[in-house]
């Protein structure tokens, strides 16, 4: 019985570490601490796929106003080298897709975004696997990153 006790207490009170909740992906080193900590990012399918529909998640918690005309920066690499950068209105792809408005308060917050998984002809490869590495960062309109994340992920281009 003591055992099962001991077993029980370790389930309740162990949670999962956020390197989990964020599929892989870790906040980008800093000498500073970011005033967004994402501490939720998910994507499926698990293999991404060029020119096919892809989800994406992010939550967290917020110590700072995300402003109206903040960005949603993706910078992708390969090899070490920056292939792409995505910068897009981050209210208009993740907050209001998501029911909500800017400006978004301090505190949590949880978007959903279906898009799909676009290719570059000129630089993407063909009938091939790559793994490539995004830096996903969150900026305001006067340019102060408010989050930054980063990992790695398979792409399939057919």
């Amino acid at each position: 019985m003591f055992k099962f006790t001991v077993f029980l207490i370790f389930m309740i009170f162990i949670s999962p570490s956020i390197s989990e909740d964020l599929s892989g992906f870790v906040e980008c080193e800093s000498t500073y601490t970011f005033p967004i900590k994402i501490t939720h990012f998910a994507y499926e399918p698990e293999l991404i796929v060029a020119n096919r529909s892809l989800k994406l998640e992010m939550g967290g918690i917020s110590t700072v106003t995300i402003e109206k005309g903040a960005e949603f920066v993706n910078m992708v690499y390969r090899d070490d080298i920056l292939t792409k950068i995505h910068a897009q209105d981050f209210c208009k792809i993740w907050v209001e897709p998501s029911g909500g408005h800017c400006p978004v308060e301090p505190g949590k917050f949880y978007f959903e975004w279906n898009l799909l998984a676009s290719s570059i002809p000129q630089i993407d490869p063909i009938n091939t696997n790559i793994t490539e590495f995004p830096r996903i960062t969150i900026v305001n309109p006067s340019g102060y990153i408010l989050a930054c994340i980063e990992g790695s992920v398979v792409r399939v281009y057919p």
